[in-house]
């Protein structure tokens, strides 16, 4: 499967854009990849997750393996936030419910929004 979601590191955001249908392990790859590509000197670490052009397939159920993945790099971490851009209500839904199975981990924030302006807002 051809990966549809790029990322790019500018001075203090993650940028990553998602388009067409991606699943949970293209999501999981993404922050595997985000991690092992980052600047090491960094113990803070944001993303703004662009996800409008995207839509999600598959189930909630599935969601497990993205929180897998976010418990087991956030001990390399003081802090993770994550911002989900999103424009439709079902992948919305999909990443609410993300967003709880992610409240364990305590230095993860996860906000959704619908904006890229308020993204970065809550991200900074």
């Amino acid at each position: 499967m051809t990966r549809k979601i790029k990322y790019s590191f500018d001075d203090e955001i993650v940028r990553s854009f998602a388009e067409g249908q991606v699943n949970a392990e293209s999501i999981a790859d993404l922050v595997s990849d985000i991690v092992h590509n980052r600047d090491k000197s960094k113990n803070v670490i944001k993303v703004l997750f662009d996800a409008r052009k995207a839509t999600f397939g598959g189930r909630p159920d599935d969601l497990k393996t993205i929180a897998r993945k976010f418990n087991y790099y956030s001990g390399k971490f003081e802090q993770i936030k994550v911002a989900a851009i999103l424009q439709n209500p079902y992948e919305t839904a999909i990443y609410i419910v993300l967003k709880e199975k992610l409240k364990s981990i305590s230095n993860l924030s996860f906000g959704v929004f619908s904006t890229e302006s308020a993204a970065i807002k809550w991200l900074k």
